[in-house]
């Protein structure tokens, strides 16, 4: 008996040791292979959906910016256009004496499109004061900032036509066509400045 469990311990220190089987795909079962390829495909398909979500989300802000905020900004600066230049072809007719028009008359219409145009301004600078305010992102901030400044420098620009504008109506009514005529050259360099600035 003691040669028996000699010749089997003898046999044991001898001979390798069992080696351990390593994980293959190809040593799983067909139904292991098909379980971990979908699971995997899922976790792509997740990550991917989780990215679209992410960037969909992303485009709604900006759509949301767009709605919300450079529409309205965009009409309101079309509609100051317009009137100025309603405002600059009553001054040019009331420089002219065009079609009869009284000039008291023009200069009434030019007053009032003067005052349209200025609520407009600050109908635009509340606009964007609430677009810097609620702003997603800070480039956009700082382009509505800018633009801030822009609409208050041709708010001032817009007096300062409206003023010179009414004195080359008054000299035209009292007769001063030489001191008329010299004014008139500023206001419409002004009126230049503003087309350009709202453009």
């Amino acid at each position: 008996m003691l040669r028996r469990v000699i010749k089997e311990f003898s046999d044991l220190s001898t001979s390798p040791l069992p080696e351990k089987k390593k994980m293959r795909l190809s040593n799983l079962s067909i139904s292991k292979r098909l379980a971990i390829m979908g699971g995997s495909l899922m976790a792509i398909l997740l990550i991917v959906s989780l990215i679209g979500i992410w960037k969909m989300n992303k485009i709604g802000l900006e759509i949301a910016d767009i709605a919300e905020q450079d529409i309205p900004l965009t009409t309101a600066l079309t509609d100051i256009t317009v009137l100025q230049l309603e405002q600059a072809v009553l001054l040019e007719k009331g420089a002219g004496f065009l079609a009869g028009d009284d000039p008291e008359s023009i200069k009434t219409q030019f007053k009032g499109l003067g005052q349209q145009v200025d609520l407009k301004l600050a109908t635009i600078v509340e606009l964007i004061d609430r677009a810097v305010v609620s702003a997603n992102k800070p480039e956009t901030r700082q382009q509505f900032e800018k633009l801030a400044a822009i609409v208050r420098k041709v708010a001032a620009e817009h007096r300062s036509y409206e003023e010179h504008g009414e004195q080359v109506l008054t000299l035209l009514k009292a007769g001063d066509n030489d001191g008329a005529r010299q004014l008139f050259t500023v206001t419409e360099a002004e009126q230049k400045q503003i087309d350009k600035a709202l453009i």
